[in-house]
Formats: structure tokens, C-alpha cells, sequence
């Protein structure tokens, strides 16, 4: 559907009768695209949050059984019981919290898209982020793609002054606007580093999770660890695992962001 929204747009463009029709279709199909993108991260952070949430349920659910146990061989106390049941309690809500924020924004990505919100379609996978688009990110020849592409500027540029007065103003507001539109593309590269520095280190942290996870399934199977214990590494490494894709959504986004910027679409 965003396609075929594209596609519409495109035939738009094409039948517009001036530069500034044509501008505006063009700046109006790259917003919706870029929205979109932003809502399918949205979309599968939530899923990596709700899976976390659901793994914190199962241990929690475990302690309160463990201290329902107790309290029935005469162990435990109920009051250890009850505030397990609503440690327990709080991890269910959070999970549920997860899911119907995750269907709010499905359903807004459905509705952007042309979809009916009653569609049962589930947006696709996020790409996984290439690092090296980060090496071709040249900040001198990208202002220069930007500073040419640049909707705002594109449409401040147009009209003439009538007055020299009007024209000094004029010029004034738009070298004060190329500044400002520099100093955001340089703020975006800096947010792409940032980003791909907390996705490498997101990954080395899910690694060890997920090894320290993988070691504990051998010695459950083995009879060499209780279950409690096994969920816990289990919560633990889906933590890890969580965090390392709401990471790699972050550095995809934050490297579309900049890439849009290129294009002259900038949240200036």
C-alpha cells in the first residue's frame, strides 16, 4: 500500500503544473515514507520490549509460586506471597501495555499506508543496519547535496523582493536558515555515531548474555540447574537480546535520518 500511495504520488507529480506543485507532492510522498520508516522502528522496539517483559513474567511467576510453596510448608510468609503475586502482576501489565501500544502504532502505519485499521497485516522486518554507510558519509559534499535539496530553503528562495530592503531581509533570513539547516545535518552525523557506538556495544553485552543463557539450557538438561535459576539467565539474555535490536533500530533510523537530510527533508 505504500507503494501504490508512492506510485500515486509520482503520477501527482508528474501532472503538476509548476515547480512549486511539484515541490510540495514531492516533499509530501518523501514525509510519508520517512513516517512510515519511523513507525515500523516504533513498531518492532515495541515487539523487543513486550518479548523482554513477557521473559520477566515467567521468572516472576516462578518466585511467586516458589512463595506459595514456601508459605504452605510454613517457610514463607504471606505477605512474601502476595508481593510476589504482584511483582508478578506488574510484569503481566507491563507485557499487555507492550501489545496494545504496539497495535496503536500498527494500526496508525495502517492507516498511512491505505490500509483498513481492521487489515490483519503486520509490518515487515526492519533492515539490519550496514555499518559501512557510515564510511561514505562525506559532511562537506552532504551539506552541499542538502543545502541544494533542502524543501525549506528550496521554497524560502522562491519569490522575488520588491524593495532592497526587502531583499537584504531576505538574504539575511536565508543565510541564518542554511546555518541552521549545517548545524542540524552535523547534529545528525553526530547522532549516527552515537548510535552505531551503542549498537556495537549492545551486541558485545547480547553475545555474552546469550552465552552465559546457552551454558545455563546445558547444565538445566543436564539436571545441574534448577529452573528458577535457568529463567533467570533466560530473562537476561532476552534483555540483552531487546536492548541489541532497539539498537540496531536506532542506528538504522538515525542513518535514514541523515540520509533524508541529503534528500532535503530535515526537522529543522
Amino acid at each position: 500500500a505504500l507503494l501504490d500511495a508512492a506510485d500515486s504520488l509520482d503520477c501527482q507529480i508528474r501532472q503538476a503544473g509548476n515547480a512549486s506543485s511539484r515541490m510540495a507532492l514531492r516533499q509530501m510522498e518523501d514525509t510519508m515514507t520517512w513516517t512510515a520508516q519511523n513507525l515500523m522502528g516504533t513498531y518492532h522496539s515495541l515487539e523487543a520490549e513486550k518479548l523482554a517483559a513477557n521473559a520477566r513474567a515467567e521468572v516472576q511467576k516462578r518466585r511467586f509460586e516458589e512463595a506459595q510453596n514456601s508459605k504452605s510448608l510454613g517457610d514463607g510468609t504471606a505477605q512474601a506471597a502476595e508481593e510476589a503475586r504482584q511483582k508478578w502482576q506488574l510484569a503481566l501489565n507491563e507485557g499487555e501495555r507492550m501489545t496494545a501500544e504496539q497495535e496503536r502504532v500498527r494500526q496508525e502505519l495502517l492507516r498511512l499506508t491505505g490500509f483498513s485499521v481492521s487489515d490483519p497485516a503486520l509490518p515487515g522486518p526492519m533492515p539490519q543496519p550496514d555499518p559501512s554507510r557510515v564510511a561514505s558519509m562525506n559532511p562537506k559534499e552532504d551539506q552541499k547535496a542538502a543545502l541544494g535539496n533542502n524543501y525549506q530553503l528550496r521554497s524560502s528562495r522562491g519569490g522575488a523582493a520588491k524593495t532592497n530592503r526587502e531583499l537584504h531581509k531576505k538574504q539575511r533570513q536565508t543565510r541564518q536558515d542554511e546555518n541552521q539547516m549545517f548545524a542540524s545535518l552535523e547534529n545528525l552525523l553526530t547522532q549516527v555515531y552515537s548510535c552505531r557506538t551503542e549498537w556495537e556495544a549492545a551486541g558485545a553485552e547480547e553475545a555474552a548474555a546469550r552465552a552465559r543463557w546457552e551454558a545455563a539450557s546445558r547444565k538445566k538438561e543436564l539436571g545441574l540447574m534448577a529452573e528458577p535459576e535457568y529463567l533467570e539467565n533466560y530473562s537476561n539474555y532476552m534483555e540483552a537480546n531487546g536492548k541489541k535490536i532497539q539498537a540496531a533500530i536506532r542506528f538504522e533510523l538515525a542513518m535514514e535520518a541523515y540520509d533524508w537530510a541529503k534528500k532535503g527533508l530535515m526537522d529543522q
